[in-house]
C-alpha cells in the first residue's frame, strides 16, 4: 500500500524533471505555499496511517482544501497588499513539525513493541543500570 504513494512521488518528480516546466516569477509564492500545503497534507496522511485511521476520502479532501485555502488565503492578501503567504507558511510548517513529530513517536513505539518491550521494562532497566 505504501509503494503507490512512492511510485507516484518518483513518476511526479521524473516529469518535473524532464519537461521542466517554466510558469512566471509572480507564481513562486504560491507554488511554495501549495507544496507546504501538500507536504503538510502528506505527513497527516502517513501519522493518520501509522494511528490506523486512515481514509482516503478524507485523505484527498484534505489535500484539495489545504490547497484550495492556502492558494486563497495568498491571492486574497495580494489583493489586499498584505503578504499572508508567511501567515500560511507558518501555519503549514507548524502542524508539519506536530505531525513528524507523532510520526516519530508512532514509529517509535512500534520498533519498541516489536522487541516486546514495553516503556516501563525499558525505564526499569535503565534505574537498574544507574544504580550498579
Amino acid at each position: 500500500m505504501i509503494l503507490i504513494p512512492i511510485a507516484l512521488l518518483i513518476v511526479g518528480f521524473l516529469i518535473g524533471i524532464t519537461f521542466r516546466p517554466d510558469f512566471p516569477v509572480a507564481w513562486a509564492p504560491y507554488a511554495g505555499i501549495a507544496a507546504l500545503a501538500g507536504l503538510d497534507s502528506v505527513v497527516g496522511g502517513t501519522r493518520a496511517l501509522l494511528d490506523k485511521r486512515f481514509y482516503p476520502e478524507v485523505f484527498v479532501s484534505g489535500v484539495l482544501i489545504n490547497l484550495t485555502l492556502a492558494i486563497g488565503l495568498g491571492a486574497f492578501g495580494t489583493l489586499i497588499n498584505l503578504n499572508l503567504f508567511v501567515a500560511a507558511a507558518v501555519v503549514f510548517v507548524w502542524r508539519l513539525i506536530q505531525n513528524m513529530g507523532q510520526v516519530r513517536r508512532l514509529l517509535l513505539s512500534r520498533y519498541r513493541e516489536s522487541r516486546g518491550r514495553t516503556r516501563s521494562e525499558t525505564e526499569l532497566e535503565s534505574k537498574e543500570l544507574s544504580n550498579n
